[in-house]
């Protein structure tokens, strides 16, 4: 936090705003695209309550407007005020639209939260608005200078823009303002179309339009359709990227792919195949409100991969484990088919089951007789052998019981009613009255033995408060020492023996400070002496003078040797690097010829691809290639002509040879026939028809086979030619390889005697360093400290030292004389000392006295001698007052003490063995309802019939157990259940199985979203969205896969209240407004730009990004590109129609203090634009 520098206003009206109030200059300026430092002014402000929040955030805001923002004086400073409003509690959303929403005097930031001191506040601030979270660009990059258009789109003639900043560089961040229709768009559309070779949403257009295909010029301006026209883009280091436009051809359009020359940066940015790369780096507008909404899930997922070709290898084991999550689905559903079959066999056998309903049956006779908590449950329809078996285990269990412990009770009770009914005590009134009496006597003998405990305690208690008396009497005999003494003689004494004390050990510090004062003054005095005597020996030996001067000039010497052979080193050191980058390049060049190839057979040039070669050919020999090319395909085409109609002639030749055949059988048979059957031509006779007849067949001569054989005749010829070429390209190949070779090999040995010097020259100046090294140790060590080591600077450092050496002898006389005058003060004081010990002395002597001082010395200072005796006197009182009162309470139970308490304690447990005898009656008594003659009879012939009831369900139970006819019908539907479970466990199993295959697939899953947001840099990608003030709630963007019903991968953009996966998310596209989605769409594409290091050129270009923002959402986006300036020595190119978004930017972007610049395009010295040079 080293660029935070705290600020202070001392106004008491602020402490009445806010509970805590911070002020702090933030340091801006020192990242890689800066120029030079200004401040950022932050205020802090923390409040108790989100109602002291909204009623005083304004009052801040004008205080701060007023007292602060109006003393500052630069305008960027003025720019970037920012106030931070703190409170613990969530502030309304509302509300805290309002509060951020106010673009007067500073950006406002509201934060629902509360943390533990300045330091951690001032690190949330740094992270929300000033950090961010990028790597710096590694290795070297391309930027671009100037962009040049020529006939290109919207602009007709020569269009030039200057992209290059104030030190002449190509400035880190460029904005392009102008109202919409004067030809942002074109522009970006020429930096697309020179790395590319397309404009990709013109080739959507066309590929949108097949059916009625676009005509005349595309890329060319309307109006020079005709003429030449190109894009081209020019390097910081003075390359040229060109990429002319196809002509326009009659019927069509010009929208046709076009290759880069060798001399027009094919070696810089490759060929068209891999052009979708540049997709990183180019936003179109028409591509922001589209970024997450036109392209399909399915389509975005194929973008994002090919543009990562490193994460190939997760994509496809990602793929593949959902190829086996849809294999494990398809086995899991086979099971459940089986599984399905099963249960229909099932349902046929459960329609008869005669057994079970007989067994049912008696469980309903059964039922009738038990109790509800007894029944027995059975349900004969959807029973199993299961549930068969558990009823039979009930049963027995019920057998068990009734047997077991209900009849047993029964006979138990009726015992009981028996042993009672025959007994002495048959009513309850009997009962009671026993009882009553025997617990009386009890209470008696409990009151006895009470009131001898009551006089043993008091005997007890007169015995101690005795002893406390005797207690308060031996603390009131030294009182009364002191008292007889007489208390203020021995106060006063005391006091003066503290007193005596007091100064005695004051004095004594005194004595010891003197001494350790003494003690320094001798160890400085000896110190400086031993200085002056070394001065002494500098300055009177003229030996050591001469050494000295030797050591300096060998110094002096030996650095300006060391500046020649520095001078040599980076020469040298230049000389190699260049050797480096000409033996780098003469191998780039080596392997390109290398892996230069054209086809052996002129047949394979129908393959070949120019792009690679046509470096290395001359333009004849390019000519003479396609030549070779062409002439090969149109004698081939022909041939193959040629072929087609000799195939047509075998045809028509065997179809005549058959008319002739037959014609030849019918003159045989018809020698009369003087005319042609076939076209009735007449002959004069038979013999003259029967010749022509027969010729026909023999005379037909086939003058497309000598057309065939010219062909091939000529083909011949063209390999033959070929070869030649082909030859000549090897032999041309293999020169350039060795001529390539022979100079590497000499460039390296011109390389290693250049590092050979440089061995040499960093020994020679390495040893120099050591010598001047130990040279001026050894001056320090002589005290000799110079910051220029000449004769001069030692000259003037000699006078010092004969000055230093005057000084130093005066306070040598000075600390002498010090030591003398603390010795002498210090005698004094020892006599002092020895005075007041005599004094103390005269009052130890009097041991009474000094016994009470010691006795007093020991009491705390509050200790009243007087008030302390009144008190134990008072104490003394008080207890033998209480010792009376207890020895007359004692008389009261003298009576008690000498009662037997053993012979009391007999008689109330013989009390209580009895009313325990007689609660067990009553206990007895309590199985009756009504415990009387009548109730005894009435209870005992209802537990008779009871004991009936039982004995009868036991006799049902016994028949039902008995019942087996059941089990036949419940095994044979086990069988099928058993299947059935083994299809269940086999289902489990799939499951299991499936589930593995799914968590497999979700590791896969999270592994490949977690590439790819390492890949694209989520981290920068959510900053970036956080940075540009996004939806109140949703404030963080994340990647999630999917495949959709045709199992095709797909990836959704999401956002989240938080980073947890588990957090609800929502799809921009359905939840959020228009400047939301470009916020979303921007950071998505702002990330994935930011982190890609595959380019040669990295620059960013984006047109018309904010479109729909607000003040606060365009201050915080140029707050984010502020943090990219402070982080990364970058290039973005951006535009926009919105002067206000403009005047902002330029604003807070000053381009003294940051690498970028501001272009009017219809009004800037940057932008030369000749229409007349079509």
């Amino acid at each position: 936090m080293d660029k935070w520098v705290k600020q202070y206003i001392d106004d008491p009206e602020l402490k009445e705003l806010c509970e805590n109030f911070y002020y702090y200059k933030r340091k801006m300026g020192d990242g890689p695209a800066t120029i030079k430092n200004y401040d950022a002014n932050v205020f802090i402000c923390i409040f108790d309550n989100k109602e002291q929040l909204i009623s005083n955030w304004d009052k801040i805001n004008y205080f701060i407007a007023f007292r602060v923002q109006n003393k500052v004086e630069k305008i960027i400073e003025k720019s970037n005020f920012y106030i931070c409003l703190f409170a613990n509690e969530t502030v309304g959303s509302e509300e805290k639209s309002k509060i951020q929403g106010n673009s007067f005097c500073a950006k406002k930031y509201v934060f629902e939260e509360r943390l533990i001191d300045e330091e951690e506040y001032l690190k949330r601030v740094e992270s929300k608005i000033f950090s961010l979270e990028i790597e710096e660009a590694v290795g070297d990059v391309f930027k671009i200078n100037r962009i040049e258009l020529q006939n290109f789109r919207r602009y007709e003639g020569n269009l030039q823009i200057d992209l290059t900043g104030k030190n002449k560089k190509p400035a880190a961040f460029t904005l392009l303002y102008a109202k919409n229709g004067y030809g942002k768009t074109s522009i970006f559309d020429g930096i697309e179309y020179v790395f590319k070779g397309e404009v990709e949403r013109i080739v959507d257009l066309t590929e949108n339009n097949r059916d009625l295909p676009l005509k005349g010029a595309i890329y060319h301006n309307k109006n020079c359709a005709d003429k030449l026209a190109y894009s081209q883009i020019e390097l910081e280091g003075g390359e040229i990227i060109k990429r002319n436009v196809s002509k326009v051809q009659e019927g069509k359009n010009d929208c046709r792919l076009n290759q880069l020359g060798k001399n027009f940066g094919l070696n810089i940015i490759g060929t068209t195949q891999d052009n979708e790369k540049w997709n990183q780096m180019i936003l179109p507008h028409d591509k922001i409100d589209t970024f997450i909404s036109a392209h399909t899930p399915t389509e975005r997922y194929k973008e994002w991969i090919e543009s990562a070709p490193e994460l190939s290898e997760e994509q496809k084991i990602f793929i593949e484990s959902y190829k086996a999550v849809r294999e494990k689905d398809k086995s899991l559903k086979k099971v459940k088919e089986e599984i399905e079959k099963l249960q229909k066999e099932l349902k046929k056998i459960e329609k008869s089951k005669m057994a079970v309903a007989q067994l049912s049956e008696l469980c309903k006779k059964y039922n009738g007789l038990a109790k509800n908590e007894n029944i027995l449950l059975f349900d004969e329809k959807n029973s199993n052998l299961n549930e068969y078996n558990s009823l039979l285990n009930k049963i027995m269990k019920m057998i068990r019981h009734i047997k077991n412990e209900i009849l047993p009770s029964y006979d138990f009770k009726l015992a009981q009613g028996e042993q009672v009914r025959n007994g002495e005590i048959k009513d309850a009134e009997s009962l009671e009255s026993i009882l009553e009496s025997t617990e009386d006597k009890k209470k008696k003998y409990i009151s006895q033995e009470e009131k001898h405990t009551k006089y043993v305690n008091l005997k007890n208690d007169v015995e101690e408060i005795e002893e406390k008396i005797i207690e308060l009497k031996k603390q009131k005999n030294p009182l009364d020492i002191i008292h007889g003494l007489g208390t203020k003689r021995v106060e006063e004494e005391k006091n003066k023996y503290l007193e005596l004390s007091k100064e005695i050990e004051e004095i004594g510090k005194t004595v010891e400070y003197f001494d350790a004062e003494e003690q320094k003054i001798v160890e400085s005095l000896s110190g400086l002496t031993e200085k002056i005597n070394e001065i002494k020996k500098l300055i009177d030996s003229k030996e050591m003078m001469d050494l000295v001067e030797e050591k300096i000039k060998s110094i002096s010497q030996g650095k300006k040797e060391i500046l020649l052979k520095t001078n040599d080193i980076q020469k040298i050191k230049e000389d190699i690097n260049k050797f480096v980058e000409l033996i780098k390049l003469r191998k780039i060049k080596l392997e390109r010829v290398n892996t230069l190839e054209i086809p052996k057979n002129v047949s394979g040039l129908s393959t070949l691809e120019l792009a690679g070669i046509e470096m290395f050919l001359s333009n004849e020999e390019q000519i003479q290639l396609k030549r070779y090319e062409e002439s090969w395909r149109e004698l081939k085409k022909e041939l193959e002509v040629r072929e087609e109609i000799q195939n047509q002639e075998n045809e028509i030749t065997e179809k005549t040879k058959e008319i002739c055949d037959l014609g030849i059988e019918f003159l045989l048979n018809h020698r009369e026939q003087t005319s042609c059957p076939l076209c009735k031509e007449p002959f004069a006779n038979w013999n003259e028809l029967f010749e022509r007849v027969s010729r026909a067949e023999k005379n037909n001569e086939k003058e497309n086979q000598q057309k065939r054989q010219l062909i091939i005749d000529q083909i011949n010829e063209l390999d033959i030619q070929y070869e030649r070429f082909y030859n000549l390209f090897v032999s041309k190949k293999e020169n350039k390889r060795v001529k390539l070779i022979d100079q590497i090999i000499e460039n390296e040995r011109e390389k290693n005697d250049k590092e050979i010097q440089l061995g040499k020259l960093e020994i020679e100046t390495e040893n120099l360093n050591k010598k001047i090294q130990l040279n001026k140790e050894w001056l320090e060590e002589q005290d000799i400290i110079l910051d220029e080591y000449s004769m001069g600077a030692w000259r003037i450092c000699l006078e010092k030292k004969k000055l230093e050496y005057q000084k130093l002898q005066q306070q040598k006389i000075e600390l002498e004389k010090k030591v003398e005058t603390l010795q002498r003060m210090n005698q004094n004081n020892k006599e002092r000392i020895d005075s007041k010990i005599n004094l103390k002395k005269g009052i130890v002597e009097d041991s009474k006295l000094y016994s009470m001082i010691i006795f007093l010395i020991n009491k705390s200072e509050e200790f009243d001698v007087e008030f302390e005796r009144d008190y134990i006197i008072e104490q003394i009182n008080l207890l033998k007052a209480e010792e009376q009162k207890k020895k007359n309470d004692l008389i009261q139970y003298e009576d008690y003490a000498q009662v037997d308490v053993e012979s009391i304690k007999q008689k109330i447990s013989e009390c209580d063995m009895k009313i325990m005898y007689l609660q067990g009656v009553k206990k007895q008594a309590d199985i009756f309802e009504n415990f009387s003659p009548e109730g005894i009879e009435k209870n005992i012939n209802t537990w008779k019939k009871e004991k009936k009831n039982y004995e009868e369900q036991l006799e049902l139970l016994y028949e039902m157990q008995e019942e087996s006819g059941a089990r036949a019908y419940f095994e044979r539907y086990t069988t099928l259940c058993k299947n059935i479970a083994v299809q269940n466990k086999n289902m489990k199993d799939k499951n299991l199985q499936k589930k593995e295959a799914e968590k497999k697939f979700d590791i896969e899953k999270e592994k490949l979203e977690n590439k790819l947001k390492a890949y694209f840099s989520q981290t920068i990608m959510n900053e970036i969205y956080q940075k540009i003030d996004p939806h109140d709630i949703m404030k963080n963007v994340t990647y999630h896969l999917n495949f959709n019903e045709k199992d095709e991968p797909q990836l959704f953009i999401e956002v989240r209240e938080e980073e947890k996966a588990d957090k609800e998310f929502y799809r921009p596209e359905t939840y959020f407004s228009t400047a939301q989605l470009n916020t979303v769409a921007f950071s998505s594409f702002f990330g994935r730009a930011l982190s890609a290091n595959n380019l040669p050129v990295k620059v960013i270009c984006v047109d018309d990004p904010i479109g729909h923002f607000d003040d606060m959402n365009i201050l915080g986006f140029t707050d984010m590109i502020r943090s990219i300036l402070e982080k990364q020595d970058c290039q973005i190119i951006m535009s926009t129609h919105d002067e206000k978004v403009y005047q902002i930017m330029k604003r807070k972007l000053d381009t003294d203090y940051y690498n970028t610049s501001f272009i009017q395009l219809e009004n800037s010295e940057k932008v030369v634009w000749d229409k007349e040079k079509c």
